[in-house]
C-alpha cells in the first residue's frame, strides 16, 4: 500500500503534465473505495453542520489579525528604534563636539 501511495503522489505531484489535475486526483483517492466514500461524506456532513450551527472552522480570519497585530507591534518597535538612534545619534554627535571641543581647547592652552 505505502508504494501505491508514493506512486500516486509521484505522479501527481513531481511538477509534470499530469500536475495539473493533482486535486481532481486526490479528490478520487478519497472516493476509492466504500470505506473512504463513507468518511468522506461523513466529513462533508460535519462542515455543513458546523455552518447550520454557526460555527466557523476557517482559521484565515484569525490568522489575519494575528498578522496585523504583529504588524502594528513590528512598527511600533520601528519607531522607538528609529527614535533610539536619533537619540543616541544626537548624543554621540553632542559628546563627540564636546571632546572635540575641549581638545582643541586644550591643544590651544599649551
Amino acid at each position: 500500500m505505502v508504494n501505491n501511495v508514493w506512486y500516486f503522489l509521484h505522479e501527481n505531484f513531481n511538477g509534470g503534465a499530469s500536475e495539473d489535475n493533482a486535486w481532481t486526483n486526490l479528490y478520487d483517492v478519497y472516493k476509492s473505495n466504500l470505506r473512504t466514500d463513507v468518511l468522506w461524506d461523513k466529513y462533508h456532513a460535519l462542515q455543513l453542520e458546523f455552518a447550520r450551527q454557526g460555527v466557523n472552522t476557517d482559521k484565515h480570519p484569525e490568522l489575519h489579525e494575528k498578522i496585523r497585530l504583529l504588524e502594528e507591534n513590528v512598527r511600533r518597535l520601528e519607531s522607538e528604534v528609529n527614535g533610539k538612534d536619533a537619540f543616541i545619534s544626537d548624543l554621540m554627535d553632542s559628546y563627540i563636539s564636546e571632546v572635540m571641543g575641549s581638545a582643541i581647547v586644550e591643544y590651544d592652552e599649551r
